[in-house]
């Protein structure tokens, strides 16, 4: 009898599955990244007076759309995915981080140290959830923006 396929042993296959789900983990984390690198550096990049991140390497399609996006409500985002996922972790210095940019406040770069090690933190435990999870927690963070959009065009 021939085998098409050669068989991994379920150790092994762990393995790559984890490998895979980490290098996702730092091509999803590279832009938040590389904007914590400039925020250290004491930079932003700024249209129309908004402090925004370039967002090119997460997905083809989306950079097409949106090269650049807004960093605070990409930070609360993020947040509120992360409190779904993991309510375990605490993001207070990136909620703060988001506010002073928002706000156009200064930003220490101990707050920035802060935030990012935050970040990492959630970055870390990427490898560590099943797939489908993080997924479910994007779609469910989407639904409720958008029952707040509508609540809120329902109060004006």
């Amino acid at each position: 009898m021939r085998r098409s396929a050669a068989t991994l042993p379920p150790w092994l296959q762990r393995g790559i599955d984890r490998a895979e789900r980490e290098r996702k983990a730092a091509v999803i984390a590279r832009p938040m990244r590389n904007l914590m690198d400039l925020l250290a550096q004491g930079e932003v990049h700024e249209i129309d007076s908004v402090p925004v991140m370039r967002m090119p390497e997460v997905d083809a399609q989306f950079a097409e759309r949106a090269e650049w996006c807004a960093i605070a409500p990409a930070i609360r985002g993020w947040i509120d995915c992360w409190e779904r996922i993991a309510p375990d972790l605490r993001l207070y210095r990136m909620a703060v981080l988001a506010e002073r940019l928002e706000a156009d406040k200064p930003i220490t770069p101990r707050l920035v140290e802060q935030a990012r090690a935050e970040f990492d933190a959630t970055v870390a435990r990427i490898a560590e959830i099943p797939p489908g999870r993080i997924t479910s927690a994007i779609r469910t963070t989407e639904i409720a923006w958008e029952m707040e959009k509508l609540q809120m065009e329902g109060a004006a």
